[in-house]
């Protein structure tokens, strides 16, 4: 997959500096060099403009399509999780408890609506992920109606639908009855 990493300032100028030069590797420290290297190997971090990896992306996505008709979607609304199975990756991951930003949401859709009109995409389904995705309730609540408002504006074969895993916890009447 081609991934999308939001850098805060410190590290943009760490990469940008890596970036105009590699040999600027030799002065990072140990941990953030094998930080900034990893992410080179794995293809997130390039000297390509973001036209060029949103059209990467857009590319990969079409090709790893069975039906180009239909889009699939998985939002990582956080990793956050209130409980601590013990077969679960996040563990009870209570340090952090940072949920999908509304701008990536919006950023998203962005491209999802150019992909939708470069290859007339008719169907959308989507998987709300975490940690545990009711943490991010409004987040998932802003996703769905952005997706809704995509099947208005294109008038897809059907509604989106929306597909969750989630322990229940954080869900009551009200909030079954919104979903």
């Amino acid at each position: 997959t081609r991934s999308v990493v939001e850098l805060d300032d410190e590290y943009q100028k760490v990469v940008d500096l890596v970036i105009s030069d590699p040999k600027n590797m030799q002065i990072l420290n140990d941990d953030t060099r094998d930080n900034v290297q990893e992410l080179i190997n794995q293809g997130t971090i390039t000297n390509d403009t973001v036209e060029e990896e949103k059209q990467k992306a857009l590319d990969l996505i079409a090709n790893n399509m069975a039906n180009k008709n239909a889009l699939i979607l998985t939002f990582g609304v956080t990793f956050a999780c209130n409980f601590n199975c013990v077969y679960c990756i996040q563990k009870g991951n209570y340090d952090s408890f940072d949920f999908m930003a509304r701008e990536i949401v919006d950023k998203s859709v962005n491209l999802i609506t150019e992909y939708i009109k470069k290859y007339d995409i008719r169907l959308i389904s989507s998987n709300l992920f975490g940690g545990e995705p009711t943490l991010a309730y409004d987040t998932m609540i802003h996703i769905t109606e952005q997706i809704n408002r995509l099947h208005s504006r294109f008038n897809f074969i059907k509604r989106p639908d929306f597909q969750m895993v989630t322990n229940g916890y954080e869900l009551d009447l009200a909030r079954l009855t919104e979903l």
